[in-house]
């Protein structure tokens, strides 16, 4: 569906790694069109202020009118909607052209949810902001959407890199156990300002992650740890860091990657 101009409004539900693979096809629909009304959580969509002329809180009441039968207070000419339901609810206020895709990818997630414009996605590119000034260490985020995504390693992690004497500190968000000394309280875009600025980001598969990951953040010589299986061994993640950091040219993803094995 060739679809071009006019009013988009572009539906994003779910966590923050869930906007960041949505990225291009916000993208391309912001390519499309002459105003574009993003609907997601303001939090999310805020290191990417190009995509939008204005924002929607999802979790807000104006957004309510997606979801129920409440008066729309305007008709786009054209939608990209993944949340369940509002796709259909876009079609029932008569919007003549509705892109969708269903919510679970079946294959990379970023091109998955491309789908509906067809050909190959573009990477979910970030421009970090440069006025944030963090210090180049290496970053441990153990915080995940779901428990069954943390990996237990983190402060064990952390007291092998200091006997290493690498310098690391954490990173913990709102809904994170506390940390001594940890980095705490930041918005998004001083996420993705830390996450440029880190030598090495050690992460479960979560938002943060995913925004420092090589297809998000262009870094050459700088290592990204996926830890996507819960039985990574502390020793194994923190000696390959110890020979990577003396390494004059280390792979972008260093350790783990993003097979998403469980054990």
């Amino acid at each position: 569906m060739d679809v071009r101009g006019g009013h988009w409004i572009v539906v994003r539900g779910g966590a923050l790694g869930d906007f960041v693979v949505t990225v291009p096809a916000i993208r391309e629909a912001r390519a499309r069109a002459e105003r574009l009304t993003l609907v997601a959580d303001p939090r999310f969509a805020s290191p990417w202020r190009e995509l939008f002329d204005e924002v929607v809180d999802i979790r807000g009441r104006e957004a309510l009118w997606l979801f129920g039968d409440l008066p729309a207070p305007f008709v786009p000419d054209a939608a990209l909607a993944y949340t369940p339901g509002v796709a259909e609810r876009l079609q029932a206020l008569g919007v003549p052209n509705v892109l969708t895709a269903a919510p679970m990818p079946t294959r990379r997630a970023h091109q998955h949810f491309f789908e509906p414009f067809g050909g190959d996605a573009p990477p979910p590119r970030l421009l970090p902001d440069p006025t944030f000034d963090f210090p180049p260490t290496i970053v441990l985020a153990p915080g995940a959407g779901s428990p069954a995504k943390v990996w237990p390693g983190f402060d064990a992690l952390g007291r092998d890199l200091t006997a290493r004497g690498l310098p690391w500190r954490f990173l913990v968000g709102p809904d994170d156990p506390a940390r001594p000394g940890a980095w705490t309280g930041l918005s998004l875009r001083e996420v993705a300002a830390l996450a440029a600025r880190s030598i090495v980001w050690v992460g479960n598969d979560s938002g943060p992650t995913h925004l420092r990951t090589p297809s998000t953040l262009t870094l050459p010589g700088r290592v990204t740890v996926a830890i996507c299986t819960m039985t990574t061994a502390v020793v194994s993640i923190a000696s390959s860091l110890s020979a990577r950091l003396q390494d004059s040219s280390p792979s972008p993803i260093a350790f783990g990657s993003w097979a998403r094995t469980r054990r």
